[in-house]
């Protein structure tokens, strides 16, 4: 006989509850993706509203999966949160001013994060079930059961009531505040945007400034390469007269040279200077004297041209004064009266 059949069933029970405490406890998130949360929610929409369709199905194998299907669906419609709900009533019955109403799901996820401090997961199942006219009929359904009249709450006896199970989406949202109640603070929705412009306004006025700065600093460089360059003209300009007093000094030493002194190369040499500087001296002169000439010819120029205009100017004004004066063809022709006229009686 096996050695485990001797101890008594007792010791064997404590054996099995040591190892079950000390055995770790799992926890596992949700078997469930989005889109089966989305696909249940479909199915739960298709689901016949009849109650007697819904707990008497047919009771065939298919049909017992048909409502295993259904009751998984309904508790996992069931799970989703009820903040989000009430939160989203709240946001529709007390809309913030200045929001649509498409911005009442993006206000409902806001105040369910500022209050559990989760992120809300369910967002393809709840794009589907809000809008639906099932949903809002269910929703309209729990603040009937849950807001029960005086006369309907004493005329039903406590057995009823102790019989009637409570459904667990009218027990939770039962605690859900009702259109009466003061809506609470909810952070605009155009807070990130009025701050995304700021920070572009600060920007753009940051940029504003560095390119005031930027100008200032190009216009004084601007005016310090001006005045370089003007600096550098007047060197320009002293150098080139130091070099032509130079030239000269050194022309008037060599026409200055006495030939008698010299030898014969020496003297040939100073000879051709002093034929080249003089010829160039001629040719300075001419140009200088044909240069003067043709300013004075354009000047001469510009003043008969000047003559011209204004004599063309005067005949123009004299042919106009002249148009003026002409006799009208009533005083060329003036018309004969009868009565001056014997021959014109008959008329």
């Amino acid at each position: 006989m096996a050695a485990w059949l001797e101890y008594p069933a007792c010791q064997l029970q404590a054996v099995d509850q040591v190892f079950l405490q000390c055995k770790p406890k799992r926890t596992c998130a949700s078997n469930f993706t989005p889109i089966e949360d989305e696909q249940l929610a479909r199915s739960w929409i298709e689901i016949s509203k009849d109650i007697i369709t819904n707990n008497f199905g047919p009771l065939d194998p298919s049909g017992y999966e048909y409502k295993k299907h259904l009751k998984a669906s309904q508790a996992r419609i069931r799970s989703l949160p009820l903040y989000q709900i009430a939160h989203y009533n709240k946001a529709k019955d007390h809309p913030p001013s200045g929001s649509a109403p498409a911005n009442y799901v993006k206000i409902a996820k806001k105040a369910y994060y500022k209050e559990t401090q989760k992120v809300f997961l369910y967002d393809a199942a709840w794009s589907i079930l809000y809008p639906h006219e099932k949903w809002r009929d269910a929703s309209s359904i729990r603040k009937k059961k849950t807001q029960p009249t005086p006369n309907t709450a004493e005329s039903t006896p406590q057995t009823s009531n102790s019989t009637q199970l409570p459904h667990p989406l009218i027990e939770e949202t039962s605690n859900l505040p009702n259109k009466e109640s003061e809506p609470t603070e909810v952070c605009p929705i155009g807070i990130k945007s009025a701050k995304r412009k700021e920070a572009k306004l600060e920007i753009a006025h940051k940029k504003v400034k560095l390119l005031e700065k930027n100008s200032v600093e190009g216009s004084k460089r601007i005016a310090q390469f001006d005045r370089a360059n003007q600096l550098q003209e007047e060197t320009n300009h002293i150098q080139q007269e130091r070099a032509d007093g130079l030239h000269v000094q050194i022309e008037m030493t060599i026409m200055d040279k006495d030939l008698s002194k010299l030898d014969e190369y020496t003297q040939e040499y100073y000879l051709e200077k002093k034929n080249k500087i003089i010829q160039d001296m001629r040719r300075n002169k001419a140009a200088n004297q044909a240069r003067q000439d043709a300013a004075n010819q354009a000047q001469s120029n510009s003043q008969a041209n000047q003559q011209a205009y204004k004599e063309d100017n005067k005949d123009q004004y004299d042919e106009e004064e002249d148009e003026d004066t002409l006799p009208s063809p009533s005083s060329l022709f003036p018309v004969s009266d009868p009565t001056l006229n014997p021959s014109l009686d008959f008329l």
